[in-house]
Order: C-alpha cells, then sequence, then structure tokens
C-alpha cells in the first residue's frame, strides 16, 4: 500500500490557466493518456490533476536544449529558462 503525501490536485480549469490553453485542450490531453489525471467521486466527479505530475509533464515536453539550460539556470539558482543573449 503506498503511504499518503501531500500533494496540491488542481482543477481543469486551474490548469488550462496556468498553461494559458483551453479547458477542451486539458481534457483532450487527459483522454488521450498524456497527462494524468485521477476523477473524485466516480462515475461523473470532477477531474484533478496532481500539482507534481503536472510538473513533471510539462518537463516531459521540453525540448533537450532548453531543458538542459534549465537545468543550468536551477543549479545556479536562478530557476528558470536562461537565454543566450550572445546570439542577438
Amino acid at each position: 500500500m503506498r503511504e499518503p503525501r501531500e500533494s496540491n490536485l488542481l482543477s481543469v480549469a486551474q490548469v488550462a490557466r496556468r498553461l494559458n490553453v483551453s479547458k477542451p485542450t486539458v481534457y483532450r490531453r487527459i483522454w488521450e493518456g498524456q497527462l494524468p489525471a485521477l476523477r473524485i467521486g466516480e462515475p461523473v466527479g470532477p477531474l484533478r490533476i496532481d500539482e507534481a505530475e503536472l510538473e513533471r509533464w510539462l518537463y516531459s515536453l521540453w525540448v533537450p536544449e532548453t531543458r538542459a539550460a534549465s537545468a543550468r539556470a536551477r543549479a545556479d539558482g536562478e530557476g528558470g529558462v536562461t537565454r543566450d543573449r550572445s546570439s542577438g
């Protein structure tokens, strides 16, 4: 049996706002099996997305070059994707 853990469950609307996409886009990602979600109160309860799962899913979508830049930024304590300013 899994140990319970603290989680921050987000609604489809909250995820859509965070990603700046429509709610149908979020639902489509869930129904296609791309974005993990859980249903509260089956069979017709609301869907919820664990914030940590959302972060993992987003990380899996990153282009390799930007993933490396982000890892370097986190290591440097900047916390975001860096931009090479020498190229313009």
